[in-house]
Parts: C-alpha cells; sequence; structure tokens
C-alpha cells in the first residue's frame, strides 16, 4: 500500500509556512491555529500528498528538554522525528573508531543500505529533503560521529522533484531552517554529494575519499560565555553599520526608483489555469484497487493549460506572452510578473487572458481608462473569485 500522508500536530505548529513553500506539491494550505494564541496553522490536503517528508525537513524541530524527545509540527506518520531519532541512536551505537562517518541516502537514488564499509553506517530516507538542518548540527557535536555525508537524486533529477535542492540550499545557509553550526573550511566534517542510482560505485568512492579526510574530532560546541560576548559585539557592530546606514542616506539620496515625469504600471498574474483533457468515470472495481485515501468517483488529467496574456496600452499591444504552468507535470499555478515605466498621462489599458488551451479566443479582458500620475504606481492582478482583472492605485 501507499505510504500514509503527512499528519500536523497543532500544538507544535506556530504557522511559520517554511513546509508551506518547499512543498513540491502544493499539498500544504493555512486554516485557522487550534490554539488562540496563533493565527495559523497548515493543513495537509491528503489527495496531494505523496510522503516525500520534504515538510519534516523544512519543520523547524523542538527537542524537548525535560523527556529528549524531538517534537515537530509536521511529518510522516511512518517515519516522524521521534523515529529519525530513534534510527540515528541505533546507527551510532554501531560506529567505533575516529574516522566515522554517518551517511544519508535516498530511498530513490542509490540504496545506501548495501555499502559496507569499516567505519561506515547508513540511513536511508524516502527523501534526503526530510533531513531537519537541527539533526545535522546535532550530529556535527556528536563525539562518535567523525563526518557527516548526505547524499540523494541530483538536483535536476530529484524523484520528488526538490528534496536534494531544498537540502543544499539549507545547509547552505540559504534557506530556512539553516544549518547553525559554523564550518571551518579547512577541516570540515559535513560533506554534499549529489548522485545517480546508478553510479553506486562512485558514491563508495567519495565517501571513501570524504573518510579519509577527517583527520580532528567532531567540532565541539561553543560555550554558553562566548556566544553571549559574540551576540553583544555583533549587535553594537549591526546598530552602528544601522545609523551609518540611515545618516548616509538620509543625506545623500543617489537612487530615484521612478525617473521624473514618470508613473508604473505592474503586471502580476498567479493563476491556476483549466486542465488539458477529460476527466474519466472509474469503475467501482477499478476504485476498490486503489487506496482508500486516492478513491474519487473521476480520475483527471493533471497537466494544466498554458496562459496566453495580452496587454494593449492606447490599442497598441506591449506584450503577449504564455507562461507554462509550474511543476514537473505541469500541474502548478502560472506565475507572471512584468513592470513598464510610462510617462504620466491619460491611457486605456486593456488585459486579456486565456486558460484554456482548447480555446481560439481570450476568455478574460478588462479595459480600464485612467489619469497616470507622476510617481504613481498602478498593479494589475487577477481576481479568481470575481473571474475578473483589478486595477489597483
Amino acid at each position: 500500500p501507499p505510504p500514509n500522508p503527512a499528519v500536523v500536530d497543532p500544538d507544535y505548529c506556530n504557522g511559520c509556512g517554511w513546509c508551506e513553500q518547499d512543498c513540491p506539491y502544493s499539498a500544504i494550505e493555512y486554516i485557522p491555529h487550534t490554539h488562540p494564541q496563533y493565527k495559523r496553522m497548515v493543513r495537509v490536503i491528503e489527495d496531494k500528498c505523496t510522503a516525500c517528508g520534504i515538510c519534516m525537513g523544512a519543520c523547524p524541530t523542538h527537542l524537548d528538554k525535560t523527556s529528549g524527545q524531538t517534537k515537530s509540527g509536521i511529518g510522516l506518520p511512518d517515519f516522524n522525528p521521534e523515529h529519525l531519532q530513534q534510527k540515528i541512536h541505533a546507527h551510532l551505537n554501531k560506529l567505533r573508531g575516529s574516522k566515522t562517518v554517518l551517511v544519508f541516502g535516498c530511498d530513490h537514488s542509490v540504496d545506501v543500505r548495501l555499502i559496507q564499509a569499516e567505519g561506515v553506517t547508513c540511513i536511508s530516507l524516502p527523501c534526503t529533503g526530510m533531513l531537519p538542518p537541527s539533526f545535522v548540527d546535532m550530529l556535527l557535536k556528536e563525539q562518535r560521529v567523525g563526518g557527516v555525508f548526505i547524499t540523494g537524486c541530483n538536483h535536476n533529477d530529484c524523484y520528488f522533484r526538490s528534496g536534494s535542492e531544498w537540502t543544499s540550499q539549507r545547509i547552505n545557509g540559504q534557506r530556512m531552517p539553516k544549518l547553525r553550526t559554523n564550518l571551518s573550511k579547512s577541516d570540515a566534517k559535513l560533506c554534499l554529494h549529489w548522485e545517480s542510482a546508478t553510479q553506486q560505485d562512485a558514491l563508495v568512492e567519495k565517501i571513501l575519499t570524504f573518510q579519509q579526510s577527517l583527520n580532528s574530532p567532531p567540532i565541539p560546541s561553543t560555550s554558553k560565555q562566548t556566544r553571549h560576548v559574540r551576540h553583544y559585539a555583533a549587535q553594537a557592530l549591526f546598530y552602528s553599520f544601522f545609523v551609518f546606514f540611515i545618516g548616509f542616506f538620509a543625506t545623500s539620496p543617489a537612487y530615484t526608483q521612478i525617473p521624473v515625469g514618470h508613473a508604473v504600471v505592474k503586471l502580476s498574474l498567479r493563476h491556476t489555469s483549466q486542465l488539458i483533457g477529460e476527466c474519466q468515470t472509474l469503475s467501482e472495481e477499478a476504485l476498490a484497487r486503489l487506496p482508500a485515501n486516492m478513491r474519487h468517483a473521476e480520475l483527471c488529467p493533471r497537466e494544466r493549460s498554458p496562459v496566453d496574456i495580452q496587454l494593449l496600452i492606447n490599442d497598441e499591444e506591449v506584450l503577449h506572452e504564455t507562461i507554462i504552468p509550474s511543476g514537473f507535470q505541469k500541474d502548478g499555478r502560472a506565475n507572471f510578473y512584468r513592470r513598464f515605466t510610462m510617462p504620466k498621462g491619460q491611457y486605456t489599458l486593456t488585459v486579456r487572458m486565456r486558460d484554456n488551451v482548447e480555446l481560439a479566443h481570450f476568455n478574460y479582458a478588462s479595459v480600464h481608462a485612467l489619469n497616470l500620475n507622476e510617481g504613481e504606481v498602478l498593479v494589475i492582478d487577477f481576481d479568481p473569485d470575481s473571474q475578473m482583472f483589478s486595477f489597483t492605485h
């Protein structure tokens, strides 16, 4: 049977939205929080969830100091942070020696469970993207671990679209949640390496090379006193820079966002277009073969139609583009943004859109006459509720 979809724990969800941003399948949405102290929380759309676990890696996990258990606002019921913590401790007990390596791999790339090497133990995850950076922080300070090796699908060939890419960005401090450990460039205890499923020998060679490069004990924890000194020094430096920044740009504005005598028009679109193809009605026999959470009376295609957008200013076409929906199977939203700088004056703007590939004409159109003043910003957006374009000054 297919794995169960992710579940949300309201007690540990503060509605930060990191999981919603990272989900490759738009399977997470916001709802009002069950606790009055928070405004919102997330909910998993079970029909869209593939149980990749990337949301678990995006959640800022919480370590209960009383019980020693790890809690998370979202995770897989069959492989939550507590299960991962238990598996890690079991593998740590297998490590012996100074040059020890703990490997995290992906079920859909090279099967790291088949790798046998002295001082190396491997854990395979449904997707490397489910590994919380806080776990890596913990392992880099663990005395039994000489180094941590993270692998999985290549960035352009990830089984779950974005798992390996999001992991790289989190470890490199480019995406939340970030790795907190300050790694030394000269003596790295952490290695990221992405490999296709057919390159097992190359991966083993890379792991062994990394193991041989380890020549010092794990990174020690920074003392509390040292952290406080660094914290206050950083604060003082920041405030000094902030005062200088405000003082300089308060007296020397060298940049004007909108040229004199001009205005700005912004065309922004985030639209879900029509599906390509017809839905099929499934028989009772076909429904019975499907898991309970995937049973629907109709089976509809996933690919959505490209979106054609056209903008005319005073009946002259200035823009006509086709937007391909996002997602590997082109089943996501069509995203579009353009910015135009125009002289102030009176204009008639015509915006047209076609979101059905079977139509020969535009099925949405709006005309708006206006007077653009100097320095004014006009935002054109599409309202899915009214099925019309909105013009906001």
